[in-house]
């Protein structure tokens, strides 16, 4: 993965797409800012990997316990159970970089 990141504004990106591209194809990662709020990377297909959807329960605290499309307990029977009992099922689109790993404590 690599470890370089360059960072260009929304209008630079404009005017130097050639710039980006040729990073890219280096293996970098390119960041898209507009009005000083990282909006994008840019990535390599290679590096991109594929859309999975996640499903999460909303809690009080306003986080989310994210859980997977389980054959046992499918996203549907969660999404009617809560549905039943008043709470809130959510759902988003992401494209996996890397898949779950172990992290150590020296790591966290």
């Amino acid at each position: 993965m690599p470890e370089r990141v360059e960072s260009y504004t929304a209008g630079d990106a404009r005017l130097k797409m050639r710039d980006i591209l040729s990073a890219v194809e280096r293996g970098e990662r390119v960041m898209i800012t507009r009005y000083d709020t990282p909006t994008a990377v840019v990535v390599s297909p290679a590096e991109a990997g594929e859309v999975v959807a996640e499903y999460g329960q909303e809690r009080e605290s306003g986080d989310y316990l994210v859980w997977g499309d389980d054959p046992e307990y499918p996203a549907a029977h969660r999404v009617e159970y809560a549905a039943r009992t008043g709470g809130k099922v959510r759902r988003r689109r992401v494209i996996v970089v890397e898949d779950w790993t172990e992290v150590s404590e020296t790591e966290a």
